[in-house]
């Protein structure tokens, strides 16, 4: 069995947010895959939107998976690239851009300036 690994963030935009990494256990036949991990991301972000107010906004993606076959688990539009697997912070920042993809900014009031 492996372990888990927790990546928290200094100050910064992730400061709040942690990386966890997992093994990946394969959901049919309920055993740890050797060598596929994966990861999800937990915490609070925030955002700063076009009226130049802070929006503090929950973060709790679903787990991802890193190395398995076809990118089973990726949210849509999320591209796993080289430098996702060698840094976690970009890693983290790509799922929390992923968990915001469908966020409504509350002082918009859809009336143009």
């Amino acid at each position: 069995m492996g372990t888990n690994r927790t990546h928290r963030f200094g100050p910064g935009s992730l400061e709040s947010i942690r990386l966890i990494e997992a093994p990946a256990h394969h959901e049919r036949f309920q055993f740890e895959r050797t060598g596929h991990r994966q990861v999800r991301v937990e915490g609070w972000f925030t955002v700063y939107c076009g009226m130049g107010n802070e929006h503090t906004e929950r973060i709790k993606s679903p787990p991802v998976c890193l190395n398995c076959a076809s990118g089973e688990g990726l949210p849509i539009g999320f591209v796993l690239g080289r430098s996702y697997l060698s840094d976690p912070a970009v890693l983290a920042l790509g799922l929390v851009w992923a968990e915001l993809e469908d966020w409504f900014d509350p002082c918009d009031d859809g009336q143009e300036v």
